[in-house]
Parts: C-alpha cells; structure tokens; sequence
C-alpha cells in the first residue's frame, strides 16, 4: 500500500478533475500514475535502444558536422523537436 501526502493545490486539483470526470480520485489518481510509469518506461527503453545502437548519432554530433550551432536554428523547430 502506498499513502502520499498531496500538496493542497494538487488535492483540490484532483477532486475537482474526478468530479468532473464522474469518477473516484483514487481512480484518477492510479490512471494519472499508470500513464506517467508507462512514459517513463518508453523513455528508458528508447534510451537503452538509442546507447544499443552502434548507429546512433545524437543531436549535437550531427549539428556539428553540419556546421550548424543552436542560434542558427528557428525557435519554432526547436520547440517541435522538444
């Protein structure tokens, strides 16, 4: 059994989501931590995929042999690539 201490914004947070949602906090809660467990898993295994990969060539290598620094980039690319 785990019991965690909520901040109060995210209590209120929470009760207000379930009461929208027509269902229990304790159920919006164990979906919120399913799906952020799941996320955390993906990025590990792609993580472990990407190191794995003799292939692999990260962001800054490339932007390197292209010449290419942060600046020269649009924002707008860089937040997609976020």
């Amino acid at each position: 059994m785990l019991n965690i201490v909520l901040p109060p914004e995210v209590e209120k947070k929470l009760a207000e989501m379930a009461k929208l949602a027509g269902q229990s906090e304790t159920q919006i809660a164990l979906d919120a931590l399913r799906e952020y467990l799941a996320d955390i898993e993906d990025g590990y295994i792609a993580e472990c995929r990407m190191r794995d990969n003799p292939e692999f060539v990260d962001l800054d290598t490339v932007m390197a042999e292209l010449g290419i620094t942060m600046d020269d980039l649009d924002e707008s690319l860089l937040d997609e690539a976020r």
